[in-house]
C-alpha cells in the first residue's frame, strides 16, 4: 500500500498520516534495535557472573557445601544436638540405590575429583551397570542427592566432609 498517496474514501490513508505511521515505524525499530543491544550486553553480563560463581565455588572450602563451620581461632565449642525432621537413612543392601551409591564411591576414589551426574552415568554404562528407570540420569541424580555421604560441589558431586580436590592436584579447604 503506498502512504504517501492521498485519497478521501474510508479505508486509505492520507499523505501527513503516511508519513506519521513511517516516522512511528523508524522509531519502533530504533527501539526494537536498542532492546536487542540491552539483551546482547545482559547475556554477557550473566556469563561473566556465572563464570565467577563458577570460580567462587571452586575455592570455597568443603564447610561451606556441607553446612559445617570451619574452625576458627579460640576454644571449640561442642556441636548443638538437633532433632532431625529428615527421615532415618537406611541403607538397603542391593538395592539400585545402593548399587549406586557404592559404585559412585569407588568412581570418585579412582577418578580423585567430584564427578558430575553425566559422568556417573556414562561410567555406569561403560561398567555394563544398567538403570532401570525411565530417565536413568534423573535417577542418578535422586541417589546422588538424596544421600548424605555425597554433597554436590558445583562441578560435580564429592565426599561429604572431605576436602574438594583441587584441579592442579592439591586439595582445597
Amino acid at each position: 500500500m503506498d502512504l504517501n498517496r492521498s485519497t478521501t474514501s474510508g479505508g486509505s490513508v492520507s499523505a501527513s498520516t503516511g508519513i506519521a505511521i513511517k516516522q512511528v515505524e523508524e522509531q519502533l525499530i530504533a527501539a526494537i534495535a536498542a532492546c536487542e543491544d540491552d539483551i546482547r550486553h545482559g547475556v554477557e553480563d550473566l556469563a561473566r557472573l556465572k563464570e565467577a560463581l563458577r570460580l567462587l565455588r571452586r575455592q570455597k572450602p568443603v564447610s561451606r557445601f556441607t553446612k559445617q563451620t570451619p574452625q576458627l581461632d579460640g576454644p571449640a565449642r561442642p556441636p548443638r544436638q538437633r532433632k532431625s525432621t529428615a527421615r532415618v537413612y537406611k541403607e538397603r543392601e542391593g538395592s539400585a540405590a545402593s548399587i549406586i551409591r557404592s559404585f559412585v564411591r569407588r568412581e570418585l576414589r579412582e577418578a580423585g575429583h567430584p564427578l558430575t551426574r553425566s559422568e556417573v552415568l556414562e561410567r555406569l554404562n561403560h561398567a555394563g551397570v544398567k538403570i532401570d528407570a525411565k530417565v536413568p540420569i534423573k535417577r542418578v541424580a535422586k541417589v546422588m542427592w538424596s544421600s548424605p555421604e555425597f554433597v554436590n560441589v558445583g562441578d560435580g558431586y564429592w565426599f561429604a566432609g572431605e576436602p574438594i580436590p583441587d584441579p592442579q592436584g592439591g586439595t582445597s579447604c
